[in-house]
């Protein structure tokens, strides 16, 4: 999954970062990756999943330990 960033954030990681988003992907679109947490059954099938475009915002231990009590 990838969304794409406004221009302050692709200003800031060209200038603090250095990253030239054109030269990151031949599509020539600024995307960026979000970051995601799943836990898959042993079946295969999703048991639950976190994701979120701002990547500050990441699944907690806590989160993570009650959806795999609830398996």
């Amino acid at each position: 999954m990838t969304y794409l960033p406004g221009g302050l954030t692709r200003t800031a990681y060209s200038l603090a970062l250095g990253s030239d988003f054109n030269d990151a992907y031949d599509d020539d679109k600024p995307k960026l990756p979000i970051p995601a947490t799943y836990i898959i059954k042993s079946n295969g099938t999703i048991a639950w999943r976190h994701f979120n475009p701002d990547y500050k915002e990441r699944a907690t231990v806590d989160q993570i330990v009650n959806a795999l009590q609830r398996l």
